[in-house]
């Protein structure tokens, strides 16, 4: 992708000896300007920056001198000074080719903005200057480049946040699903202890019912036993008496004789 526009034109410079104030700011102004240019080419942006700056202050009439501070202030990182004066840029032409070249690379820098800090805003405002620049210029290929490959980066950035509110929702979901499990766990086990007390309440209650009926039967068990002691005894007791009296009729029997 080519992200930086640039026409710079450097004229010769002849010395001259002139008396005249403007003139000599005219001279000056090529002065700071070719200097600049050289900054530029050694990639010495910062400093190429402040001759350029010079140059327009010197001589406003040099227009391409703020273009180009534009430019270095861009490829030294410093994307919001490289705005202002691709603005100021703007403001001074009327030509809509070299507006659409400023606005090309304000376009860039935001593009830049939203690659470095994947700030979503910068790159909508990158969006809506390539738009502004192909007003000026329709037939600009590289802005058409540009703005395509920043609207697929837009919607890219929507189907992720999409996946990502859907991702969410889910896991709301579950989780909501696994606090229902988790009370109804709850229920399953208070429940099961409920049940389990009951169960060790009638158990008692059972073994309480058995014992009396143990003792019960116990009870019913000695006053068989005594019965069955006493009609014994009475057997018994019969039994002798009727041996008595056998022996008595064997007394009487023996006496008659």
């Amino acid at each position: 992708m080519n992200y930086l526009k640039m026409k710079i034109k450097i004229s010769s410079i002849l010395l001259l000896f002139v008396c005249s104030l403007n003139v000599l700011g005219q001279y000056k102004a090529k002065i700071e300007l070719n200097e600049g240019v050289k900054a530029y080419e050694n990639g010495e942006y910062l400093k190429a920056q402040e001759h350029f700056e010079n140059s327009f202050s010197k001589n406003p009439a040099y227009t391409k001198a703020i273009f180009n501070a534009g430019n270095a202030a861009y490829l030294n990182g410093d994307f919001e000074t490289a705005r202002d004066f691709y603005n100021k840029y703007i403001n001074s032409k009327e030509n809509k080719f070299e507006r659409a070249e400023a606005l090309h690379n304000i376009g860039n820098s935001y593009l830049k903005n939203f690659k470095e800090k994947k700030d979503e805003n910068s790159l909508i405002e990158s969006i809506n200057y390539f738009k502004e620049s192909l007003r000026e210029n329709p037939n600009d290929q590289e802005t058409r480049y540009n703005l395509a490959y920043a609207l697929n980066q837009l919607q890219q950035n929507q189907n992720k946040e999409d996946n990502k509110e859907d991702n969410q929702q889910q896991d709301e979901k579950d989780q909501d699903k696994k606090e229902d499990n988790q009370q109804q766990d709850e229920k399953d086990q208070d429940k099961k202890d409920q049940d389990q007390k009951k169960d060790n309440k009638d158990g008692k209650g059972n073994n309480d019912k058995e014992e009396e009926r143990k003792g019960e039967m116990s009870q019913k068990q000695i006053e068989k036993n005594l019965d069955a002691i006493n009609n014994e005894e009475e057997k018994i007791l019969l039994k002798v008496n009727r041996q008595k009296g056998d022996k008595k009729k064997t007394t009487n029997k023996e006496k008659d004789w």
